[in-house]
This record gives C-alpha cells, sequence and structure tokens, in this order.
C-alpha cells in the first residue's frame, strides 16, 4: 500500500495543478490627493496619463475620475498566454459618484500589444458602465455592449476571459453576462478612463479600489485525472490502514 502512495503522490508532482500568478494589483494607498502618473502600481507597470488630465488618489486611497474627461494606462508584469484564463476585478467605493447616465461610460479596458501610453496597441474589452443605465461589458472581441442589469453605486465587478477559447465572464453583485468571443488575445494592459455625457449636465465617472489582474493556467485533463486517481488511491489506502 505504501508503494502505491507514492507512485500517486510522484504523479501529481509530475503534473501540478494550476497556480494563479498576480500580474497587475493597485490598492491606491500612496499619499491623498497626489497624481497617480508617474506612480508605480502594487503589481505590474508605471501609471501613465498619456499628457492628458491626471487621476489624484482620492480621500478613500482609491482612484476617482471625478470632475473631467480622463485616462490613465498602465501593464502587466507579463502577458496572458496559452493555457491560461485572466481574471480582472476591481470594486466601486463612493456612493456620491453616480456614473449611471444613459450616454455615459467610466471604466477599466484590457489593451493588447500594449507598450506604454503612447503605443497602446489595441483596446479588446471594456469592464464598468457601459452606454446603457447599467453596468456590463464592451468590446468588438465580445461581441459588443452589454449590459447586465445591476446598477448598484456600490458593487464587485469580476471578468474572466479564456485565452484559448475566447469563453468570457462577467459578474456583478447581482448581474451576470456571459459568451465567447475573440480567442488568443494576448492581454497584457490596462486604462482606466471616463466620459460621455447624457446631454443634461450629466458625465461618467468612476470611483474604484482594490484593481486586480490574475492569470492562472487551466489544468489539463490528464493533470484532472490524476487527481481524480490520487483522491480515490488515497482513500483506498486509508480505508486498508485502518481496517
Amino acid at each position: 500500500m505504501k508503494k502505491v502512495f507514492l507512485l500517486l503522490m510522484a504523479g501529481c508532482l509530475v503534473a501540478p495543478l494550476s497556480r494563479g500568478a498576480l500580474v497587475f494589483s493597485d490598492d491606491f494607498s500612496g499619499t491623498q490627493g497626489s497624481g497617480l502618473s508617474g506612480q508605480a502600481a502594487d503589481t505590474g507597470g508605471i501609471w501613465d496619463a498619456n499628457n492628458g488630465t491626471d487621476v489624484s488618489i482620492s480621500s478613500q486611497n482609491s482612484l476617482n475620475t471625478s470632475g473631467a474627461g480622463r485616462l490613465i494606462f498602465n501593464s502587466f508584469s507579463a502577458a496572458l498566454g496559452a493555457g491560461q484564463v485572466l481574471t480582472l476585478a476591481y470594486d466601486t467605493v463612493n456612493e456620491g459618484v453616480n456614473p449611471l447616465y444613459s450616454g455615459c461610460w467610466a471604466g477599466v479596458s484590457l489593451y493588447e500589444g500594449y507598450v506604454d501610453s503612447f503605443t497602446q496597441g489595441n483596446e479588446r474589452i471594456f469592464l464598468g458602465q457601459v452606454s446603457q443605465t447599467s453596468w456590463g461589458v464592451d468590446g468588438g472581441t465580445i461581441g459588443g455592449s452589454q449590459a447586465s442589469g445591476d446598477a448598484a453605486l456600490l458593487n464587485h465587478l469580476v471578468l474572466t476571459y479564456a485565452y484559448d477559447t475566447g469563453a468570457w465572464t462577467f459578474t456583478s453583485d447581482t448581474g451576470m453576462l456571459s459568451g465567447t468571443g475573440t480567442a488568443n488575445l494576448a492581454l497584457n494592459g490596462l486604462r482606466v478612463a471616463n466620459g460621455g455625457t447624457d446631454g443634461q449636465g450629466h458625465y461618467g465617472d468612476i470611483d474604484l479600489d482594490n484593481l486586480t489582474v490574475d492569470i492562472s493556467n487551466i489544468p489539463e485533463p490528464a493533470t484532472i485525472g490524476l487527481v481524480g486517481i490520487f483522491g480515490v488511491g488515497a482513500l483506498f489506502v486509508r480505508r486498508r490502514m485502518f481496517r
């Protein structure tokens, strides 16, 4: 029995479980009131406002775009690749910032081929307030603008995208969307931006915190099978030992 147990353990060591890697994160815990452009994210690159209107760290230690149309870029420590899935998440934190007006937009975009704010590559997927009065996603690679129906101001938004298949999901506190878009997008950068107007003096704004991007390996079928075998084998060994 001991030999069987050791063989099962060796099989799992040869084909390890998938592990996530944080390739971008920022909780905006820097000096309140300071401009974000030129500062390093907690994980990832340097924030860059593209010589536009900078974003200051708010009194809540968050990224608040209120007051003007703004955009700011950053890069990941590694690009999404084959056999991997990307997860982007952030919190909206300020009940006083109401971005949900028709025709306005504000949120986070994912980029492919990003080098810097002047060599941006291609914007592929947007996650935030879409043109409808709702949180959701947008982008030609995922089928255009789609709203979740969730309009809560304080929210937790999450996007996943699988490189090999193009399958994606969007979730908020009370909404969910999913679909299959363009596969093989080597996403490696992001932008936070806002804009648009409803023609009545309202503009899109967003106040966000805990912005993270995680890239994980998708377990291969053989790995899943080995894990299953290990579980059954370990149970068998346990039963034999305690009979």
